[in-house]
């Protein structure tokens, strides 16, 4: 509460400036006031935040009861150091790299003003303007700045699809500091960390892309295929049943559901291919029984021999694509059979 009493002081000693100033100056002066309200949730007409003296005469009054002793006494009283401007410019021009390269002329610019206004004559207060300025920043240009992480997006599929699942995951980082606010942003970096074999990020990042959003079908999908590969089959479950239940008509969500519920009283859950080296882990999909089948299991062991359609086969949407044809032999068999023959066509990155 006396913080915000003094919160409250400043600001309306910044409001009885305002008549006294020109349009311009009293503008610029009112984006400071703006941010400080924004920061500490303060409203100066409150009247419990009300004292019995304006800002101006309590520091008269500290003035007049200073000593000449204490105006050049060597040690201080004082329980923070302050920041130097120095350190200041430096948050200053961390902040500006925060904001898309396209933006950060303005931004600075708008430092520049708060500036020369004297929003920074206290650099111990510097942190709270800088995040104020910040927030009030991406508010006014909140369009600009939400376009560029969807081309932060853009570029992130572009290289998932590409299977430069680092490179995926730093593009979707910047789009989540551009825009913290977008499921779809953290549902594509959880399944770039799968692919990463990062199955805990995986799992974080779906569950934040979940709390975004609570109608997000692929964001639950995307959880149960990471819970899938960390061996927490009755947590993947849950998982799909709550993607089904958003997209009912979704088969691939069924058919994860249905290898996910065939594993949970399973005495192992690692999958059905042994004896079949170099064949990657698909999220536990059991096809052994499918490859009990001299002519699949042939053709299988071929495949795995080919690098370019096993690094195909490390791809999260291929392994979709698996769990969607699992309980159909023959489209199994046509899968195989097209892929010895490399003219499959996989979808790009699917709803992202």
């Amino acid at each position: 509460m006396e913080q915000k009493k003094l919160v409250a002081s400043i600001l309306n000693f910044l409001q009885s400036s305002l008549p006294s100033m020109s349009q311009d100056d009293a503008e610029s002066l009112q984006v400071s006031i703006d941010c400080i309200r924004g920061a500490f949730s303060v409203n100066e007409s409150d009247a419990s935040l009300q004292t019995t003296a304006t800002l101006e005469e309590i520091f008269n009054n500290h003035l007049q009861q200073q000593t000449p002793q204490s105006n050049t006494s060597t040690t201080s009283t004082t329980t923070a150091t302050p920041t130097s401007p120095a350190s200041v410019d430096a948050l200053i021009n961390k902040t500006i790299g925060e904001v898309p390269e396209e933006l950060r002329e303005m931004f600075a610019s708008y430092f520049n003003i708060l500036k020369t206004k004297g929003a920074f004559v206290d650099p111990s207060k510097a942190e709270t303007v800088v995040m104020s300025a910040k927030l009030k920043f991406f508010e006014i240009k909140s369009v600009e700045i939400k376009a560029a992480a969807e081309k932060l997006k853009v570029e992130g599929n572009s290289k998932l699809s590409g299977h430069d699942y680092n490179g995926a995951v730093e593009c979707y980082t910047k789009a989540i500091q551009y825009d913290p606010t977008n499921a779809i942003y953290f549902a594509n970096r959880s399944s770039a960390f799968s692919n990463l074999k990062q199955y805990e990020k995986a799992v974080e990042d779906a569950n934040t892309a979940i709390e975004r959003n609570p109608s997000y079908g692929k964001a639950y999908f995307r959880l149960g295929s990471a819970n899938m590969s960390l061996g927490k089959i009755q947590e993947a479950v849950d998982a799909y049943k709550k993607a089904i239940e958003l997209e009912p008509n979704n088969e691939v969500y069924k058919s994860s559901l249905a290898n996910a519920e065939s594993k949970v009283n399973s005495p192992t859950s690692g999958g059905g291919m042994p004896n079949i080296p170099g064949m990657p882990d698909l999220g536990g999909l059991d096809l052994g029984s499918l490859l009990n089948n001299p002519m699949l299991r042939n053709m299988a062991q071929n495949f795995m021999q080919d690098p370019q359609m096993r690094q195909m086969m490390e791809n999260q949407n291929f392994q979709d694509i698996a769990r969607n044809v699992l309980n159909n032999p023959d489209q199994m068999a046509n899968m195989f059979g097209g892929l010895m023959g490399k003219n499959v066509i996989i979808d790009g990155v699917e709803e992202f």
